[in-house]
This record gives structure tokens, sequence and C-alpha cells, in this order.
């Protein structure tokens, strides 16, 4: 039943995509260093993002904003997870060594504010940033793929819908 859903207990293979991924080719290929400074000017209403690897993974960089501090990460779109995650690696650059994994934490993705969890330390996206439907659908999302170009190009409102926000996606959808 999806009521019953527990999205910590989500999990999906990405074994073609390694750490070294994230900081060297992903980055290349995106035009911004992973893990790097933030400018308020990088928070768009539309992103452009690429398709990668074998498996044609959409991957986009946006801005994350936590503590004061303002860093670009890449995620990986997951139109299968219900719920943004973010990886370990993010977490320690803003200073956060004790987490509890259950509890979310509120963060700015593109200067809009979303609650996330921590990438599962035992599954095997622990070292992927995802970007759930959680975020797509409170923002409303517009996304366009060019497979043949390699692209995705994703577009937002600037505020969430307030029917929508601080409900689940299944909440939404009833």
């Amino acid at each position: 039943m999806i009521d019953d859903f527990c999205p910590i207990n989500l999990d999906f293979i990405a074994s073609d995509i390694k750490d070294e991924d994230l900081y060297e080719t992903l980055s290349d290929r995106l035009g911004v260093e992973y893990l790097s400074e933030a400018t308020r000017e990088q928070e768009l209403d539309k992103v452009i993002g690429i398709l990668y690897g074998d498996y044609q993974r959409l991957f986009v960089t946006m801005t994350v904003e936590l503590k004061g501090m303002m860093k670009n990460v890449h995620f990986l779109v997951n139109t299968g997870s219900p719920k943004t995650f973010i990886c370990k690696d993010v977490l320690n650059k803003y200073n956060l060594t004790k987490i509890d994994p259950n509890e979310p934490i509120v963060v700015k993705l593109n200067d809009r504010q979303i609650s996330v969890k921590v990438s599962p330390h035992d599954s095997r996206f622990h070292n992927i940033n995802l970007l759930g439907t959680d975020y797509l659908h409170i923002y409303g999302a517009q996304i366009f793929v060019d497979f043949d170009e390699k692209y995705i190009t994703m577009k937002f409102k600037t505020s969430p819908d307030p029917k929508k926000e601080g409900k689940s996606v299944v909440e939404c959808l009833n």
C-alpha cells in the first residue's frame, strides 16, 4: 500500500556513477565545479543540465544554501524518488558531522526551501544527491529532455504552491 511507503527504504542501482564523476567528469560537462562556492546569480528559475553515463542519467547543478553558506551541488534528477536526498560529502562541506539520518534537514535549493534527507549510507546511492519529486512537485517543475542533444532543461516557479507545501506528493494528488 502506498501509504506505508517509507522513502528511506528507497534504493536503486547507480553503479555507473562514481564519486570522481561528480568532482571531475560531471563538473567539466556541467561547467561548474562540484561543491564550489556559489553566488545568488546562480539561483535560477531555469536550470540546464546534461544526460550522463551509459544509462543517460539526468544531472543538473543547483545551489544548496545551508548554515549561511552556499555551494554548487550536482543532482541526479530522479522522478522515481519521492524525496530529495543530499549525500554526506555535501553536508561535510557545511561542517555538519553529527547527522541523524532519520531527521530531515531544511535547505534552500536555488533559493527555494525544501526538507531533504541524507542519502542512506547503506544504499547504492549513498554518494549521490537526488532531486526527488517532492521538490519538482512543490515548485511546479517543467522538464524537457532532449535525448539527441543530451541535455535537460528544468523550469521552476519562484514560490511553492500553497496547496502543495508541506504535503506529500500522494496527498497533493488526492
